[in-house]
């Protein structure tokens, strides 16, 4: 079941997209500087605390700049798995 998850990037754009369950994971437990996969792209969790996300499409790629800390909040309200009571603040 996807997570979707509605919110402003850090450029103040509005981002929306569904994640399966695999893919929040990943996001969610992201460590600095190293990358992770998605099923069209991958991310990156920066010392910031934002999370870069690169989706790739077949007439080029785009990415997202987006706070790690609501991501994973959103994460949680929409929890299917049991993903909320992991997520601390």
């Amino acid at each position: 079941m996807p997570y979707y998850v509605q919110m402003q990037q850090t450029d103040f754009f509005s981002f929306a997209h569904s994640f399966s369950d695999a893919e929040a994971r990943a996001i969610r437990d992201a460590v600095i500087d190293e990358q992770f996969e998605l099923s069209n792209g991958f991310g990156r969790l920066d010392k910031d605390g934002d999370v870069t996300l690169t989706f790739i499409k077949s007439d080029g790629s785009r990415m997202y700049d987006l706070n790690h800390i609501e991501i994973c909040r959103q994460f949680a309200q929409g929890d299917h798995d049991g993903l909320e009571d992991e997520i601390e603040d």
